[in-house]
């Protein structure tokens, strides 16, 4: 069950809840129930202008507890927290089977940096094998 409020977890903890957010854990968390929270409910334009990642997304939307961001081709599923002195941060593409998870004892907003910098390595290098993918097929 999710929280309504906080958490406290390792972060051990927070990668084996990220795995069943991503549907490796069925019977914590059912594949009926992650479509359901990860729905695209509500379109957030407000979203579309947060400083790190505005210039990466081209569509947000909120489900029910989690943030499904547009970021090229593929949607980014995301939740993040804080507390003073403290920030969390979750995230996952289900296509490309990639999650990330971060925990900083710090009051910073560096962590949305670190966040969008992850993401945007991951997609260049999925996009980078797609082209090795499909130059070695011409090439045959």
């Amino acid at each position: 069950m999710a929280p309504a409020a906080g958490v406290n977890a390792s972060i051990e903890d927070m990668a084996k809840w990220l795995m069943a957010q991503m549907g490796y854990k069925p019977e914590v968390i059912t594949p009926a129930i992650i479509k359901t929270v990860t729905s695209k409910e509500v379109r957030s334009t407000r979203e579309l202008s947060r400083r790190s990642w505005r210039r990466h997304i081209s569509d947000a939307y909120y489900g029910l507890g989690w943030r499904i961001y547009s970021f090229g081709d593929e949607d980014v599923v995301l939740h993040s927290g804080a507390v003073k002195g403290y920030r969390a941060f979750i995230s996952y593409s289900k296509g490309m089977d990639v999650g990330l998870v971060m925990l900083m004892n710090a009051q910073t907003r560096e962590i949305d940096d670190l966040s969008v910098s992850f993401w945007d390595d991951a997609f260049d290098a999925r996009d980078a094998e797609k082209a090795r993918t499909q130059a070695s097929r011409k090439a045959k």
